[in-house]
């Protein structure tokens, strides 16, 4: 089993609510808490490159703040602003980070394996996040 997961910006908050809405109950529930929160850790590092990347092609004021118009759109400081944005938020997702789980490797195997028999059913997306996150492990 790998414990240490490598996932890309865009998986970071699917993944964590998946996991939140798991019904797990002792070690493996612990185990699940420690992969959301290193995942989780990870979108809020992932969410600050995006306001970086917002900050560097639209408008702010004063205080640093994005500004916005009426509708909610942030304003752009020039006409390639957008298409340049774009470009960078799609590398920004695509980027993938490497979640260390190695300081808690009996929990995520108990997590791993109760998900191995976890005997309720999943939806389609939730389906498919489950074949994901369990890949994730196998690689």
């Amino acid at each position: 089993m790998n414990l240490k997961i490598k996932v890309k910006n865009l998986e970071l908050k699917p993944y964590v609510q998946f996991l939140q809405s798991l019904e797990l109950k002792g070690k493996a529930s612990r185990g699940r808490s420690k992969i959301a929160k290193a995942l989780d850790e990870r979108n809020m590092e992932y969410l600050k490159d995006v306001e970086s990347i917002q900050k560097e092609y639209f408008k702010t004021n004063e205080n640093g703040e994005l500004v916005a118009d009426k509708e909610g759109s942030l304003t752009p400081k020039d006409e390639t602003s957008i298409e340049k944005a774009q470009k960078s938020m799609e590398e920004l997702q695509n980027e993938s980070s490497v979640i260390d789980l190695t300081s808690s490797p009996e929990q995520v195997e108990a997590f791993v394996k109760e998900m191995d028999n976890y005997d309720k059913e999943f939806s389609n997306a939730e389906a498919t996040t489950y074949d994901e996150i369990m890949s994730k492990f196998e690689e």
